[in-house]
């Protein structure tokens, strides 16, 4: 019960927050062919890191430049780490409700991206925090619960383990 009342309150604070954030109508025709900096939000769970670096190697191949948003420790476990750059947060910068800080936050907004792309398919309401407030034009996740409130691009995650590479055929289509 308590479970169910901090992450209702964690949505009406997402969503006061994402209200100060103008609407604006997006042209989807080569945008990703278009972009230049992606970030890649990992999941939580370090389980579902196996095949970051696939993806990685990917991005950088089409010459996009990659900052990762992830704690140290998980990024270190990524081979690719030397050829993107890591925007990264401690444990204790996530508050009681489950969403970024405010200092979070302010580092968030503070970098441009042109793509933000969450890797975490189980809807967790931080990493969903960090893509609706992040300054990226075009949010990525997979398709689950509500994600047409927070993403314009959704892939559909197909089985474990295959999801990247789900993604990946995506962005060529992009």
């Amino acid at each position: 019960m308590l479970q169910k009342l901090t992450k209702y309150i964690a949505e009406l604070k997402l969503l006061q927050l994402s209200r100060k954030q103008k609407p604006e109508i997006k042209n989807f025709t080569n945008f990703f062919t278009l972009s230049d900096t992606i970030l890649l939000i990992l999941p939580l769970r370090n389980d579902s890191l196996l095949n970051v670096n696939e993806l990685i190697n990917y991005l950088i191949g089409q010459g996009k430049k990659v900052t990762v948003f992830s704690t140290v420790k998980d990024f270190n476990k990524i081979s690719l780490m030397n050829r993107c750059s890591l925007l990264e947060f401690a444990f204790d910068e996530i508050n009681r409700i489950g969403l970024p800080n405010s200092y979070l936050l302010k580092r968030l907004q503070r970098e441009k991206f042109d793509v933000a792309i969450n890797l975490d398919s189980s809807m967790n309401i931080f990493n969903v925090a960090a893509v609706k407030l992040c300054s990226a034009k075009y949010r990525m996740d997979f398709s689950g619960k509500q994600v047409d409130k927070t993403f314009n691009i959704q892939i559909l995650k197909k089985s474990e383990g295959k999801d990247y590479l789900s993604l990946i055929n995506a962005l060529n289509l992009f």
